[in-house]
């Protein structure tokens, strides 16, 4: 297997590192910031915008190298993007409309 170039290592650690950046910020908005907080919904827009960015990076190193941990990187990416509206369904389902 090829090594990669240290381009392609800086995308990987950037498509690591985005998706839990957006679920730290999300847990922060849910736990620490209220209605009232000009910071209100950050972490929820942060759910929505970071993780393509994340996902086109991990594109770009998984068609170089074809890594197990490339596709687990997307795969995070892809459920970090879904995580809200999995709380919003889950939430429905357990506590009721």
């Amino acid at each position: 297997m090829p090594t990669l170039s240290s381009n392609y290592r800086k995308l990987r650690l950037i498509s690591i590192g985005i998706p839990l950046l957006a679920i730290v910020l999300f847990v922060i908005d849910l736990a620490f910031i209220f209605y009232t907080s000009p910071f209100d919904l950050y972490g929820t827009l942060a759910t929505f915008f970071l993780p393509p960015i994340g996902f086109i990076c991990a594109g770009f190193v998984l068609s170089k190298s074809y890594s197990f941990k490339d596709v687990a990187c997307m795969v995070l990416n892809v459920l970090t993007f879904f995580m809200f509206p999995m709380y919003w369904l889950l939430g429905t389902y357990f506590y009721g409309p």
